[in-house]
């Protein structure tokens, strides 16, 4: 890229770190990094060891680079749209350095309003990012005192400036306390972390009020069970195959296998069992659901969740000759299993289920996504309802 007539000398710095032993971070990490490279391009990408790139005097010696971009997340991607319009103004010497936002943020400062589009692989994310840019007041404000810092465009020559010695998180903080650091609120990148942190309310709403013994499956680090123990008195046991999330949700549950569900004899009944975005990784789906069922007390409810297979964003890549896998969402890498509303009520018959609650997520599609929606209705060729439904969430009792 040129501004200004000059070539612009700027350089990628991606910060490694060891992933958690989770076959979905793992990935989550290469494709990412995948993503930075080819969108970042033609501007190089050098993968440094976190702990070797800590100080000021740690990049000084590391990167000759007039603008550098320190990335300190490795589940993040930064749309092309980054790239061009983020360094114009450090070049300008208006800013030391410049963030985007993020669609996910403690800080809300740091997180943009997706009310208006929902993505769901990457072009829709370029797509919502370029929508966004256009339609939004593409103002910089100072970034806030409080800023998380997992991605950031500096000027080097600023560097310079500060003690060689002093921690780069130490720079950043005392930069946005002084002003120096920029902020587009129109233009966001994507992160995946976090999402294993999710404490899923919208299956504990469905958990009825008697329900004293309830089983989560798949609970990950415990973040449902943990939201739920606050809410009332309870027993809950959790399964999780993970090593790792399984040793910290033990933490929360009253008892938790590290065992395939598929390989657990349970010695009680649950008045609740808990399938969140579970069933979709299984290999014999109708054999556990079935054992799950006969795990249930007379009165007992299963709740689950799985991703809409026939959603326009899938339906759509699948007539372009694309099916890429991410590392999470409807099409997560780990997926062996796809439904659509249709498959999935025969599985949960097929079970000894039958189904009590039934709801279908439907965010608004993207611009392309609408056009998409409607050539095909228009056509006789799609059913809208499974179209714009994203995630079918169900709560269904012995038949």
């Amino acid at each position: 890229m040129d501004i200004s007539g000059k070539k612009l000398n700027l350089e990628i710095l991606v910060l490694q770190k060891p992933p958690l032993d989770v076959e979905e971070i793992i990935f989550s990490h290469e494709f990412c990094l995948d993503y930075i490279r080819r969108f970042a391009s033609p501007h190089p990408v050098r993968l440094v060891n976190a702990d070797h790139l800590r100080r000021v005097q740690d990049v000084l010696e590391f990167s000759t680079a007039d603008i550098l971009v320190i990335i300190d997340e490795n589940e993040l991607i930064l749309p092309p749209l980054a790239y061009q319009v983020l360094p114009q103004p450090i070049y300008d010497k208006s800013w030391a350095a410049m963030v985007p936002v993020y669609n996910a943020a403690e800080n809300p400062s740091q997180r943009v309003d997706l009310s208006r589009y929902i993505y769901h692989n990457v072009r829709n994310f370029i797509e919502v990012t370029e929508k966004l840019w256009q339609n939004a007041e593409q103002t910089i404000r100072p970034a806030d005192s409080s800023t998380e810092w997992p991605c950031i465009f500096v000027r080097r020559e600023m560097l310079r400036q500060e003690d060689s010695d002093m921690p780069l998180k130490d720079v950043w903080s005392l930069w946005a306390s002084l002003g120096k650091i920029g902020q587009v609120d129109a233009l966001f990148a994507h992160r995946f972390s976090g999402y294993y942190f999710s404490p899923r309310t919208d299956l504990i709403n469905l958990i009825p009020d008697s329900a004293k013994t309830v089983l989560d499956v798949g609970c990950a680090r415990g973040s449902l069970g943990n939201a739920l123990k606050k809410m009332r008195p309870c027993h809950i046991t959790g399964v999780e195959l993970n090593p790792v999330m399984a040793d910290v949700a033990s933490h929360v549950y009253d008892k938790v296998y590290n065992l395939p569900v598929e390989n657990i004899s349970f010695k009680s009944q649950f008045d609740a069992i808990i399938c969140g975005d579970v069933i979709e990784h299984l290999r014999d789906p109708e054999c556990v659901l079935s054992h799950l069922a006969q795990s249930l007390t007379p009165k007992g409810v299963l709740i689950g969740t799985v991703p809409n297979t026939g959603h326009w964003s899938i339906v759509m890549d699948l007539a372009q000759g694309r099916f890429e896998m991410i590392p999470v969402g409807l099409l997560c890498m780990s997926h062996i299993r796809f439904f659509t509303e249709t498959e999935l009520r025969v599985l949960l018959a097929k079970s000894g289920l039958e189904i009590d609650v039934l709801d279908r997520d439907s965010p608004p599609p993207t611009p392309n996504g609408e056009r998409f929606i409607s050539t095909l209705i228009s056509a006789g060729m799609g059913d809208e309802v499974s179209l714009r439904t994203s995630e079918l969430r169900f709560r269904a009792r012995k038949n």
